[in-house]
């Protein structure tokens, strides 16, 4: 059984300036390799310095700093309102996925939760320096441009498009779908892929590609064919 990956305790700094890995194996996560470590899920709390949300709210990002580097933190369509009280001065505390678009390792949210004491700040620097070290200050800048034709985003003067809406539903797993079939299964406790489109509504292929991506991040498992738990 797979179950659930770490979630690591890091500066920024580790996770952007290490390497990312994509998995050959199917159901194998990609990670950042820091520290003779496999890092799929951090665990991070840094103060909020930019903030973006797309004109039809499908899509919003804030971009974080803890005194070593800046990372942006994406999030699509229905997850957006996880930001909705979140602004800009703001500590905050992020459980999520390392991900990767084009050069840009940014993290997909599990977990986002305001932090109104700083000292919680303080403790964790004192952790991070006990087992890492003082980080050098990676200097990436991460600003948001806005055109006439949609959103694109900006870094190091070149410009990104933004994931395709049927590569976002797939690869990140974030779509209404996603969280429809979770709660079926966690609701059944040992569901089939048969009942699963059936409560769904969705189409099988959308439901195997949802199913198969989680599978890979370790949030289900089969405990045998066809049928699907939550870890």
């Amino acid at each position: 059984m797979q179950g659930r990956q770490v979630a690591y305790k890091l500066w920024i700094q580790n996770i952007v300036g290490s390497q990312f890995v994509e998995q050959e194996g199917e159901w194998e996560p990609n990670y950042i390799d820091f520290n003779h470590m496999k890092v799929s899920r951090v665990n991070i709390i840094a103060t909020v310095v930019d903030s973006f949300t797309s004109p039809d709210n499908n899509y919003s990002t804030i971009v974080l700093d803890d005194g070593s580097a800046e990372v942006r933190v994406r999030a699509f369509k229905e997850d957006v309102s996880m930001f909705s009280s979140i602004k800009i001065g703001d500590i905050v505390l992020v459980v999520g996925r390392t991900r990767k678009y084009n050069d840009e390792i940014y993290i997909l949210p599990e977990i986002i939760r305001k932090i109104d004491n700083p000292n919680w700040e303080v403790l964790r620097k004192f952790e991070l320096l006990r087992d890492y070290g003082a980080p050098e200050k990676v200097e990436i800048e991460l600003s948001v441009a806005v055109s006439d034709t949609g959103a694109k985003y900006e870094k190091q003067g070149e410009l990104e498009e933004p994931p395709e809406e049927g590569k976002i539903e797939i690869t990140s797993g974030t779509s209404s779908g996603r969280q429809k079939i979770i709660s079926f299964i966690e609701k059944q406790e040992e569901a089939s892929v048969n009942s699963i489109v059936q409560d769904s509504g969705l189409a099988q292929e959308e439901v195997n590609a949802v199913l198969k991506e989680l599978l890979k991040e370790g949030e289900i498992y089969q405990p045998r064919p066809g049928y699907f738990r939550i870890v």
